[in-house]
């Protein structure tokens, strides 16, 4: 039977790939985002983006937007259980001319970068590899110009590809110590171009070719010609061999640009770029506007004076409407169906290539900040060491741990019905932020059934995808999402009163008796204000309706003392009146 696999045998590779990468706070939540993406991939082109995605999510120094990806000019050693690669290398094939059986040519090579990193520890996934390179180059249809053809029963050009073939052929480059080859990969971007873009516009028609033609300006393919071309760009800047190529380099970041800027002259709908630029009976939608604010990011970063502040402004604007648009299941909405692109019916399922758009803005908005080229947000954070919701003082991760589903390895541990986690030497515990806790000792890794000892300290139920809630009358509410059964808590200074009985933390009308003697004003956010003719004014941010003690920012400009029920007195001690009845302790004149 299928089991987990999760991330607690690679946390050291984790936190260092945090170090280098510190989590922000995008407005939206990646982890619940690549989830999905992981959930819903079931075709070649979805796997290979799925693992590029993850690769820059958990361990971006592996991807070529790490500060130095190609050590000594060479393909990093990377560990094979990096859990981007041990995501990938179940959908790759090692014995066969592709990487998977497609009648798409580029769609495999989408997982080539993948196996070129598996195969630092594994040469048959390098052999793999070569053999996906050479099909591309020597035995796939060619279109007129040269240009690769991204079908293999004939020649048709497909946007897509951009994101397919092309950051791979770039990655087999600098494996084989091959610079015509990165030249080569540059001159495939710039047929694709000449075909693709029309005279006298800036973004790329979807599809050219005799089988599938789509002339329209599609927003998620300029998404995938403008990203695939980034990772060409950052792969040729960074290898030693081909940091010359600044003619070629120019080239990329000119035909990028265009994409970008002619993305920026587009209409929005509902504050999202709609499926098709040039088109605006189309809808707006998540999966175009993700992918080129990622790119306008990557690029502020690239090259800040060709990119300077207004494409951050555009793509900062992207994020912060897409920030609404994912529901408590991670699903980001409205898309394009992915399979369907032509389909005038939003897409509400969860597009898997949506979800991995959404996990590249992410990583890009994130190594911009970091670079200090974005300006950081409200709030952010990377690791924290503290007692988690566990039963031993471990590194509690704000980030979640993303899932699959494997083939199940003959040699491994067999998960039967979860368990108690105190339960035969079980030893359960939550391996960073997930739903179920997992057994540590005896049947390592299955699932284990949560029991008080190991949710550890009650801690507040809106943190790290807790999403508390009540299952009846009950004192403390519980966990629903991750750490599902912990029991959780509601703290620190808000708006309303909270139930300290039954429904413990849950929000209450105020009373007299519950505000206690008077406080300031202006003291711990109750911005207090007075709400029509009244003796006291009242809290109107935390501790709303609790009558506050009057402070002179909240009278106002001194009123006649016999006006609106003020009954104004001297106490001899100020030189001003203050009001005895209604706006008392304010002064009047």
């Amino acid at each position: 039977m299928p089991f987990v696999l999760r991330l607690s045998s690679f946390f050291l590779t984790f936190f260092a790939s945090i170090a280098v990468a510190n989590d922000v706070n995008a407005g939206f939540n990646a982890y619940m985002a690549a989830q999905v993406m992981v959930d819903r991939a079931s075709h070649s082109w979805e796997w290979g983006t799925a693992a590029e995605a993850l690769l820059e999510l958990y361990n971006p120094e592996l991807s070529v937007f790490g500060p130095e990806p190609f050590p000594g000019g060479k393909i990093p050693n990377a560990d094979p259980s990096t859990f981007a690669l041990r995501y990938a290398r179940r959908h790759i094939n090692r014995n066969s001319q592709i990487l998977v059986s497609d009648t798409a040519v580029g769609d495999p090579a989408s997982l080539g970068v993948s196996a070129i990193l598996l195969g630092q520890s594994e040469n048959v996934y390098l052999g793999a590899s070569k053999r996906q390179a050479e099909y591309l180059l020597n035995s796939a249809p060619r279109w007129s110009n040269g240009a690769i053809s991204h079908r293999s029963e004939e020649a048709e050009l497909w946007i897509d590809n951009m994101a397919m073939s092309f950051p791979f052929l770039a990655y087999q480059a600098v494996q084989d110590d091959d610079a015509s080859l990165m030249a080569e990969t540059v001159r495939q971007c710039g047929l694709y171009r000449d075909v693709l873009q029309p005279s006298g516009t800036l973004n790329w028609r979807h599809i050219v070719g005799p089988m599938s033609p789509d002339h329209g300006l599609w927003s998620t393919g300029n998404g995938w010609a403008g990203y695939g071309m980034v990772r060409v760009l950052h792969t040729l800047q960074k290898w030693p061999r081909s940091a010359s190529m600044s003619w070629q380099a120019q080239q990329l970041k000119t035909w990028i640009k265009e994409i970008v800027d002619g993305a920026m002259l587009s209409g929005f709908d509902g504050g999202l770029l709609r499926n098709y630029l040039n088109d605006n009976s189309w809808f707006g939608e998540i999966s175009g506007t993700a992918m080129l604010s990622a790119v306008a990011y990557r690029m502020a970063v690239n090259d800040p004076a060709m990119f300077p502040q207004r494409y951050i402004t555009w793509a900062d604007t992207n994020r912060k409407a897409l920030s609404v648009r994912q529901g408590r299941d991670g699903v980001f909405v409205p898309a394009v169906n992915p399979y369907a692109w032509l389909d005038r019916k939003p897409y509400y399922d969860g597009s898997s290539e949506g979800q991995a758009f959404a996990v590249h803005l992410y990583t890009a908005y994130r190594d911009c900040v970091n670079a200090k080229v974005c300006a950081e947000p409200p709030s952010s954070a990377a690791t924290v060491s503290k007692q988690g919701l566990g039963p031993r003082n471990i590194v509690t991760i704000l980030t979640s741990p993303v899932t699959f589903t494997a083939i199940p390895d003959p040699t491994g541990t067999v998960c039967a019905a979860p368990q108690g986690c105190d339960d035969s030497d079980c030893n359960g515990a939550f391996d960073g932020l997930s739903k179920f806790p997992t057994c540590t000792g005896n049947f390592e890794g299955c699932e284990c059934t949560v029991t008080p000892e190991i949710c550890g300290p009650h801690q507040p139920c809106d943190r790290n995808g807790c999403a508390g809630a009540f299952n009846g009358l009950a004192k403390y509410p519980t966990c629903t999402g991750n750490f599902e059964g912990c029991e959780c808590a509601f703290d620190g200074l808000t708006k309303y009163p909270k139930c300290t009985g039954n429904f413990e933390g849950c929000e209450c009308a105020v009373t007299a008796e519950i505000c206690g003697p008077h406080q300031p004003c202006d003291r711990n956010g109750c911005a207090g204000a007075f709400d029509g003719l009244a003796k006291y004014p009242k809290c109107s941010g935390n501790f709303e309706g609790c009558e506050c003690t009057v402070t002179p920012e909240i009278c106002g400009p001194r009123q006649p003392c016999n006006r609106n029920g003020c009954e104004g007195t001297f106490n001899w001690y100020q030189p001003y009146a203050q009001c005895s009845n209604n706006f008392k302790g304010s002064l009047r004149s």
